[in-house]
């Protein structure tokens, strides 16, 4: 029965992700496109350890004209770079200021497609596998 609800679970959530990815994707190809290289000021950095070890790296910024600061997750090379009251670069859309995104940070958005494919594909078969094929007679 857990298998079942597994195999289910990775059809509905493989989508899902794909679709995220591709919107993500989107988001990031328009402002590499269309936005203007500027500075944000580094407000605080945090590090935190998650429950099985994994570290995230999170900088707290002022980002010029946006409505808000800003916090966005990092990867560690460029949090290891970064201090407080430091500028650091930003590619930010001139009509919507509040779309931006940390230069040399990577796009992840591609690696959730495939993760989402991935879901997708093995939830696919693993349904199948329970619920279509047919049981041999013995």
């Amino acid at each position: 029965m857990r298998i079942k609800i597994i195999s289910i679970a990775l059809v509905i959530i493989g989508p899902m992700l794909v679709i995220t990815g591709i919107i993500e994707g989107m988001k990031v190809s328009k402002i590499e496109k269309e936005g203007v290289e500027t500075t944000a000021i580094i407000l605080s950095g945090q590090e935190k350890r998650g429950r099985k070890g994994g570290k995230t790296y999170n900088l707290e910024l002022s980002v010029p004209k946006a409505t808000k600061d800003h916090t966005v997750s990092i990867p560690k090379e460029i949090y290891e770079k970064s201090a407080v009251g430091a500028p650091i670069a930003i590619k930010q859309l001139p009509n919507e200021p509040d779309k931006f995104i940390v230069v040399g940070d990577d796009d992840e958005s591609l690696m959730m497609e495939l993760a989402g494919t991935a879901m997708l594909l093995i939830g696919g078969i693993m349904v199948w596998w329970n619920f279509f094929r047919k049981s041999p007679n013995i």
